[in-house]
């Protein structure tokens, strides 16, 4: 993932460190979006709406923030 970094320049970086602020903020628009979501749904409409992907050793969810929000479920694997 592409980032700001001190002195107006870009770099990459990932992991967790990446992925959980992503997902914070993707589930905080979610809950903006509508507040009446529960923990289960919300879990639920990140499977629905994310798509695997595979390194070749490990499988993971890449999650698309738009479809998350709009609950087409279109996006999904």
């Amino acid at each position: 993932m592409e980032t700001t970094i001190p002195g107006n320049q870009y770099a990459y970086f990932s992991g967790t460190s990446a992925a959980t602020p992503f997902m914070a903020g993707a589930i905080a628009l979610l809950m903006s979006n509508d507040p009446t979501l529960i923990r289960f749904q919300i879990i639920d409409r990140i499977h629905a709406n994310s798509r695997t992907i595979t390194d070749g050793n490990n499988s993971f969810l890449r999650v698309d923030a738009y479809c998350l929000i709009s609950g087409t479920g279109k996006c999904g694997n």
